[in-house]
């Protein structure tokens, strides 16, 4: 609603730029453009955390970035000059989530949204020029947005963690299955997607966790961190190779991790109660999953409520088929799933169960991106040539 209402009162084009405008004040015109990219914004936190459209697009709108004060206004718009440098740096991270959300819009237009933008060899392409923008956008942060040295802004430490979150989605597609699929040997290129997808969602754990070290915990975060902890926890457990230290324990693989993605939507759980219903679904997948033994976070729980739940869902599911945790938990991954299914060796797709050959050509078509991804040098996605150095960046972040 907030959004048809932007565009209706004329907040997608800048005043400044206009005729006949010259009765704004330039607080009232910076104000707009605050506002307008304010629900940009929003518009693609809330696309990915509850699976729909975007409705606010880029080319809908000519308003400029927010601009930071000027040094010299700085020094006589307010006696308190320290409260204006937070200011500034608040303005800078709106700019920064501006420019990582305008990278994530193009992700859902062309991975997710109902009509795929692109065929065949262009969705590499696009797969390219997308990992690019992401690196050059983070290596381009300035000292204010970095979380290598405690920064008394919170927004800071939940841009990081959508920026991974976005690294995550750029990839995840490529690693859905169908469930019907025989158990197959993992390629290499298979294993270097899920090497970039687990590395990104531990950078979010750390992300986390300095937060954490800096406010004490997330009973006052805003809630887009929740999604951020949660796409983390699915890829932890879905993707994560065993740790050598835990290899023969029974225990999940990046336990420690997991515990800290639990301990945080836990915190989270104070204020959203959304989060406190995830993490009572990712407590039950993964008793189901390690039935011997959970993390040590939840050894206090009562396990034999745990273990009702799970055999209650077990037979619903006898009785109405259920969806996926990942499905329940992730609407976007749920539309995903129900067309773009691929076998994990770049040579078919499954059947479409019954969804006709129209609706596959318009939902999600990325088969033929895989399939057919060759290239006039011989390259194409299944060579391990076209991964190497295909990391993120993330030596700019201190190790934890």
């Amino acid at each position: 609603m907030a959004n048809r209402l932007a565009l209706d009162m004329g907040l997608n084009l800048d005043a400044a730029s206009l005729s006949g405008t010259f009765h704004m004040s330039s607080e009232e015109i910076e104000l707009r453009r605050q506002v307008y990219w304010s629900l940009y914004c929003d518009d693609k936190l809330a696309a990915i955390y509850t699976g729909r459209v975007c409705s606010l697009l880029d080319v809908q709108g000519a308003v400029n970035l927010p601009s930071p004060l000027a040094p010299e206004q700085m020094s006589t718009a307010a006696s308190d000059t320290s409260d204006m440098v937070r200011c500034n740096k608040k303005i800078l991270v709106h700019r920064g989530l501006i420019g990582l959300c305008r990278i994530l819009e193009n992700i859902l237009l062309a991975l997710y949204a109902p009509k795929p933008l692109y065929k065949g060899p262009q969705r590499i392409s696009f797969l390219q020029s997308c990992t690019l923008e992401l690196k050059t956008w983070f290596y381009e942060l300035p000292a204010d947005l970095r979380i290598d040295r405690p920064n008394d802004l919170p927004q800071v430490y939940t841009l990081h963690m959508v920026y991974h979150t976005c690294c995550i989605l750029l990839f995840k597609p490529f690693l859905i299955r169908p469930k019907e699929a025989p158990v197959a040997p993992k390629t290499e290129t298979v294993k270097r997607v899920e090497e970039l997808c687990v590395e990104s969602a531990k950078r979010i754990c750390h992300a986390g966790k300095k937060y954490r070290q800096v406010f004490g915990s997330f009973r006052k975060s805003p809630i887009s961190a929740t999604h951020c902890i949660l796409t983390a926890t699915l890829v932890l457990i879905q993707y994560a190779r065993p740790d050598p230290d835990f290899a023969n324990t029974g225990r999940p693989c990046c336990t420690l991790y997991i515990e800290a993605c639990l301990d945080i939507l836990s915190e989270l759980s104070t204020s959203w109660k959304p989060a406190c219903r995830m993490r009572v679904d990712l407590i039950k997948y993964l008793y189901q999953k390690y039935p011997e033994r959970i993390p040590n976070s939840l050894l206090q729980s009562d396990r034999k409520n745990l273990a009702t739940l799970a055999g209650r869902d077990t037979e619903n599911a006898s009785v109405h088929p259920q969806q996926t945790l990942e499905q329940n938990l992730c609407p976007l991954m749920n539309v995903m799933c129900q067309d773009f299914m691929w076998d994990g060796a770049g040579q078919s797709f499954q059947e479409l169960n019954g969804v006709s050959e129209a609706a596959f050509n318009t939902q999600f078509a990325l088969a033929d991106a895989i399939m057919d991804s060759s290239r006039q040098d011989g390259e194409n996605f299944m060579d391990d040539a076209f991964w190497e150095g295909m990391s993120f960046g993330f030596g700019h972040e201190a190790q934890i």
